[in-house]
């Protein structure tokens, strides 16, 4: 059966084998392995170790609050990966979104708003990073959910000093909401500590092949104001990534530069013993020249300047005080973002006449959360809460040659939610039977501003969802737990923008979209500690799929944001860790997802020109990998009496992404596939470590100096490629 649009659907992808890349990415890493013994005396160039979950302590001793309380990981039925802050600390460069590239199942696609990009769970990807709505996975700061109304993109975070970044895979709609319709990142940063004086810093240089050096510098300082009762904690960073892409239209080399600053202040004061107050503000501010976008040779065509900002100031007050019955805390959210970037449309003319799109979007949100949590011992747990949120965001356009004034238009939403959750023991807590479920409205309003070309308008619509969550649990021992779950998550709708409007006046708003997932899963050690794993198996069915699409409107498209028909499929995700040998981890990680569209669709041509079959059952949605998978190894071993020596070697893979666009190729409108490469990226590092916690090492980034295309490049132009090999040094001290 087809699913005839008046809209184009404009994302897919073809089924995909297991490809050659996943083998090359293992048996690179496995010889990688095999060879650390032989070398183990020799230092090496490498770069920072692997984040996995076992590489701080055992998985039974690491706790998490995924379910907004404090569980052991080993316990929490969910399919978890975390990412240690020891680990997070030890990172070359980059930021959380680096750091991310570490768990498979997770995606994501460059583009030329720097610093930010779309992140992906399980091959559940939003339409395109700008303009068709919200991302799919939740993103939280702590306490602070970073959510935008017409962007899917998250913030790249500084990565220093965290406790741990906890990935949730799977709809968490009952107790995240709208942002988690397939997953949440959740980024957990170090608290203020009233006990103790804590100072540690790290910098490092790096040289990249074919472009300029960089740098980093940060540092922690945690000071008790008063013993026990009142503390802060700061921390602050730079880091200067030196451009390798050139521009020799504009004479320029090495243009596309990066500087991020970042200083983050938490103040935790106790006055009581039952009553915790945090306090945090939290401040980026990145500039960047260019995008990290090239031709094979490594250039950029473009003849306009195409630097860029965005920065945020996020503040949060979270309060917590302990009943003898319950915990009852109130968290308090302020998110200021802004973004200012300038685009080189040029390619719309061929070329001939140079087009430069200056875009601006500065956007507010605030947000409050209270929460009640059951405490002690019995056979019933409990969850409940209210959520507000209150976001608004401006879109501010200015391109003479595509555009006959300026377009300035903002989007607001206006949303809340009621949630619970209810967990009962059996059989001395070797049986659990959890059920939840969250209501939701939001209350979304876009207004065309004055000023702009078009005539001031304004459009209303309303949304609402409720959705379930039911978990059984089997613990038959402390080291090995088996679920089975069914969850539903969800993303809000989203108005039309105004030029689409213009284009279709009478074009409905997107309906929310939802994603049913079935689970069954199991965690644990085996072989007396020798091993640990955890496994998932899983079915999808995502319904009404938000995507880009475009409106045929005088002979033009117009993009839009449209419902498609439904996708399904079967997933896995699988990771594995073996500690063959004291000082000794090897392993990895690898997640299917067999998302796919359920239907044909086609795209309704304006007579007397055909309907095009844009995509076909069983095409994949847009953005969405099929394969992702890693592999690692560790090895500490002592070098002298205070010295330890510490090796590390791990590859990531990830299978190809495409988008589907309809495009008019001079015979008439086709059908264009855009498809991505296979990223294979190989890394290293080797360190010295003294026992009085001062750390030198060097490494090594994209060893096999890997130079395909990131990200399927509906622009010609925009072909997104990681950087090139990178080789630095980096020293660590903690007090």
């Amino acid at each position: 059966m087809a699913y005839r649009v008046d809209t184009l659907q404009g994302l897919a992808l073809p089924h995909a084998p297991l490809p050659g890349g996943i083998r090359r990415a293992f048996r690179i890493a496995a010889l990688t392995c095999s060879s650390i013994v032989a070398i183990c005396a020799t230092p090496a160039l490498a770069q920072v170790a692997p984040v996995s979950t076992t590489a701080d302590t055992a998985t039974a001793d690491i706790v998490v609050t995924a379910q907004k309380r404090e569980e052991s990981l080993q316990k929490v039925p969910i399919s978890i990966a975390v990412l240690g802050g020891k680990a997070l600390d030890k990172q070359a460069t980059g930021g959380a979104l680096e750091a991310l590239l570490q768990v498979p199942g997770i995606s994501q696609s460059g583009n030329d708003a720097g610093n930010l990009t779309e992140v992906s769970i399980r091959g559940v990807s939003p339409g395109a990073p700008f303009g068709a709505g919200s991302s799919t996975v939740g993103y939280y700061m702590d306490s602070i959910p970073f959510s935008l109304v017409r962007a899917a993109v998250v913030p790249n975070a500084n990565a220093y000093d965290m406790a741990r970044i906890e990935v949730l895979r799977g709809p968490q709609g009952t107790l995240y909401g709208a942002s988690a319709l397939n997953g949440v990142v959740r980024i957990i940063t170090n608290d203020a500590d009233p006990s103790k004086f804590e100072f540690k810093a790290r910098g490092g240089a790096s040289v990249t092949k074919g472009g300029d050096p960089g740098f980093r510098a940060d540092a922690a300082v945690n000071i008790p104001l008063i013993e026990d009762k009142l503390a802060i904690r700061v921390v602050g960073g730079v880091e200067s990534l030196g451009g390798w892409i050139d521009q020799p239209v504009r004479g320029k080399t090495n243009a596309n530069s990066v500087l991020n600053r970042n200083l983050r202040i938490k103040v935790a004061a106790v006055p009581a013993d039952n009553l915790h107050i945090d306090l945090s503000a939290w401040f980026e501010h990145d500039t960047y020249e260019a995008g990290d976008y090239a031709d094979n040779a490594g250039n950029q065509s473009t003849t306009v300047a195409q630097p860029g900002v965005t920065d945020f100031k996020a503040y949060s007050g979270k309060i917590t005080y302990d009943l003898p019955f319950m915990s009852v805390s109130s968290a308090t959210s302020y998110l200021d973002f802004h973004q200012h970037i300038l685009s080189d449309y040029s390619y719309v003319t061929g070329g001939v006449i140079p087009v430069e799109l200056d875009s601006s979007y500065p956007t507010t949100v605030v947000t409050e959360e209270l929460l009640f949590n059951s405490v002690g011992t019995g056979p019933w747990r409990w969850s409940a809460g209210a959520f507000y949120r209150d976001e608004r965001g401006k879109l501010l356009y200015l391109a003479p040659v595509l555009l006959p004034g300026p377009l300035s238009s903002q989007d607001s939403s206006k949303s809340y939610a009621v949630f619970g959750q209810l967990t009962r023991t059996f059989a001395d807590d070797h049986f659990e039977l959890s059920a939840g479920l969250r209501y939701f409205h939001d209350t979304s309003n876009t207004t065309v501003l004055p000023g702009a070309f078009l005539p001031t308008s304004s459009v209303d619509a309303r949304f609402h969802a409720v959705t379930p969550r039911v978990v059984a649990t089997w613990l038959p021992s402390k080291s090995f737990t088996a679920y089975a779950s069914y969850s539903q998550g969800f993303r809000s709708g989203l108005n039309q923008a105004p030029l689409v409007l213009l284009a279709a006046p009478g074009l409905a708003p997107a309906k929310a979209d939802t994603l049913n997932n079935y689970e069954v899963g199991a965690k644990g050690s085996l072989l007396g500690g020798l091993a640990s794993f955890e496994s998932a198996l899983f079915y999808m069915k995502w319904n009404n799929v938000q995507q880009l699409g475009q409106i045929l409107y005088n002979g033009a498209y117009t993009p839009a944001t449209v419902n498609g028909p439904s996708a399904s499929g079967w997933g896995a995700d699988f990771n594995l860790t073996l500690y063959p040998a004291s000082g000794l981890q090897i392993g990895g990680g690898l997640s299917y997802s067999g998302l796919t569209l359920d239907k044909d669709i086609i795209q309704k041509g304006a007579a007397p020109a055909p309907d095009l079959v844009l995509y076909r059952k069983g095409d994949r949605t847009a953005y969405s990998p099929e394969w992702s998978a890693n592999v690692f190894a560790t090895y500490t071993f002592p070098i002298s009496k205070g010295l330890d020596g510490r090796l590390n070697a791990s590859a990531t893979y990830r299978s190809e992404t495409s988008i589907r666009i309809a495009q008019d190729n001079g015979q008439g409108v086709a059908a264009a596939l855009y498809q991505s490469d296979k990223p294979t990226i190989v890394n290293a590092s080797f360190e010295l470590s003294t026992h009085s916690n001062k750390t030198l090492s060097v490494y090594v980034q994209n060893l096999t100096n890997w130079a395909g295309i990131l990200s399927p490049p509906a622009v010609p132009t925009l072909l997104f490629r990681p950087r090139p090999r990178t080789i630095g040094v980096q020293f660590e001290v903690k007090f």
